[in-house]
């Protein structure tokens, strides 16, 4: 994987610019740095956390053994009664109960039982636990097991927390005691026990709210196992069993006369398992981080760098509209210059000989002006409609509309320049075809597309105006302009639509002159429609212009 990444990222940083790699290597050191700081501030905050958890740990360890052994120690101080005592009594019993009774201001004791041969004799108090009377204490068989070796190493044995018949929750101690019987000599060995009720014991011990809201276990989860003194072989019996699972959880054992709990802690805020993984975790964070920052920098660079590149662009295409206009506004003011001579040479002969002159000789010169005043008032309307498209001055408004009534009035408006020449223009498509335009653009393309037809056919021929389907999906069609006249040669045919020579304007067929714009103003307009305008000829058999319309948007 590595071997793979190697070369990608070689080539990746050879492109980064001098400054970005050095900035880039700078936020990774500093970031690695920070980073480093950072876990040592932070194993250190650990390792302190871990302090104190421990030190509540012990704590609450020692807290929890306390309270259990003062309550032993209390069924140890019955015990010893009832050996020192012959011939014990319930009323001796219950009298020395009650004064032992008396020192639980907790009120965790629930009741004591004496039971000689393990069959309980009598119980202090008696209220609420008649039904224990009789009970054979070795018919549980973990209990069993439990007095068995309490008798035969004579230590207290703590049982629980259990659920009795009657629902509560308890841990019971139990001690052995032996006795004579002062009529018969016989030794007689027992059991008296002392029941905790569980949830008190759990508020004295402190790992309850109900008792004590300030000494709640906040900082640190705790949990507690050993049933019956089982120590680690023992059910969890208090808290969160999955401490027990956690690396580094702190351990306690709590040590009963016979067996143990382990009481088990873990600080909250400890999210963290080990060193390793902060410093790989806080590497790549920080690699990461440094890689988020470049990313940033070098995104910025190159949106900086676009918007120059742009504005490179836009310079140039203003140098190259510039240069074209003033190319253009040669080129006019060249075309201006000779019908105004002509018009300045014949009224300067007009006006020094008009009378002298022969009727022929004044026709052809009132012909000649006629001529040139058309010629400079058609280059002055195609002038103005260019300036006013390149200005944006004139509105793009498209419509549907039916293109067959849009040729066949143009056809109509162009009738008398037909006529004159007797040319006959055929219009080939008479069904509706709707297509989306702007009327009035169109008209002039399909106008000077016909007027130039028109001017370089020969008399007595044949203009065809059609239209067929261009586009497989039916949703462009083409329209065709199509005479018989004297065509294009290449050359000529190459600088139609454009602006960067001298405007193309030959003579026609009877000499009529052009402006040479007409053709650029159709191109401007056709594309914006989006839209295709080409030609085709060949030299003395005819050209045929071609322009694409959409039949939707």
């Amino acid at each position: 994987m590595l071997k793979l990444l190697k070369p990608k990222l070689s080539k990746f940083f050879l492109q980064i610019s001098r400054p970005s790699r050095i900035a880039f290597v700078f936020l990774l050191l500093a970031t690695i740095s920070i980073t480093v700081v950072f876990v040592f501030v932070f194993e250190s905050n650990r390792q302190e956390q871990y302090n104190e958890a421990l030190k509540q740990a012990k704590h609450r360890a020692t807290r929890i053994s306390y309270e259990l052994h003062t309550r032993i120690n209390l069924n140890k101080s019955i015990s010893a009664f009832v050996e020192f005592q012959k011939d014990i009594t319930k009323e001796d019993f219950e009298y020395f109960v009650n004064l032992h009774l008396q020192q639980d201001i907790y009120n965790v004791i629930a009741y004591m039982v004496y039971a000689p041969n393990l069959i309980v004799d009598f119980t202090v108090p008696i209220e609420f636990n008649k039904h224990t009377i009789g009970l054979d204490l070795t018919q549980r068989q973990t209990r069993a097991v439990g007095l068995q070796k309490c008798i035969e190493k004579g230590k207290s044995y703590v049982e629980g927390p259990l659920v009795l018949h009657q629902g509560d929750t308890v841990i019971i101690s139990y001690m052995p005691f032996l006795v004579t019987n002062a009529i018969t000599n016989e030794q007689i060995g027992g059991i008296t026990g002392v029941v905790f009720i569980w949830n008190r014991f759990l508020e004295v011990a402190g790992l309850s709210r109900v008792n004590d809201v300030n000494d709640v276990n906040d900082f640190i989860d705790i949990a507690i196992r050993g049933v019956d003194g089982m120590g680690v072989e023992g059910e969890v019996f208090y808290g969160d069993s999955t401490i027990f699972h956690r690396k580094n959880a702190i351990k306690i054992p709590i040590i009963l006369p016979m067996g143990e709990w382990i009481f088990a802690a873990y600080p909250k805020q400890w999210d963290r398992e080990f060193m390793p993984f902060h410093f790989i975790f806080s590497y790549i964070s920080a690699f990461i981080f440094a890689l988020f920052i470049y990313i940033i920098l070098n995104y910025s660079r190159r949106q900086i760098l676009r918007q120059q590149k742009k504005l490179i662009r836009a310079n140039k295409e203003l140098a190259i509209a510039n240069a074209t206009k003033n190319k253009f506004f040669t080129i006019i003011s060249h075309d201006l210059k000779n019908p105004l001579s002509a018009l300045m040479a014949i009224s300067e002969t007009f006006s020094d000989s008009y009378d002298k002159m022969d009727k022929v000789t004044a026709n052809q010169s009132i012909l000649t002006l006629r001529n040139s005043a058309k010629y400079m008032c058609k280059l002055l309307e195609n002038l103005s409609d260019w300036a006013r498209s390149s200005r944006g001055d004139i509105v793009f408004s498209p419509a549907e509309h039916n293109v067959v009534a849009i040729i066949q009035n143009c056809i109509n408006e162009l009738k008398m320049q037909s006529d004159t020449k007797s040319i006959n223009i055929k219009l080939s498509s008479q069904d509706v075809c709707n297509v989306v335009c702007d009327i009035n653009m169109i008209r002039t393309v399909i106008r000077n597309l016909l007027s130039n037809a028109i001017k370089f056919s020969f008399s007595e021929t044949t203009i065809e105006v059609g239209i067929v389907d261009y586009s497989a999906d039916n949703n462009c069609i083409q329209v065709f302009v199509k005479d018989s006249g004297v065509g294009i040669d290449m050359n000529t045919m190459n600088k139609l639509f454009t602006l960067d020579t001298k405007i193309v304007s030959t003579k026609g067929t009877q000499d009529e002159i052009g402006t040479g714009l007409g053709l650029i103003l159709c191109k401007e307009f056709i594309d914006k429609h989006n839209c295709k305008i080409w030609c085709e000829s060949e030299k003395g058999k005819g050209t045929t212009f071609f322009f694409t319309l959409n039949r939707k948007m």
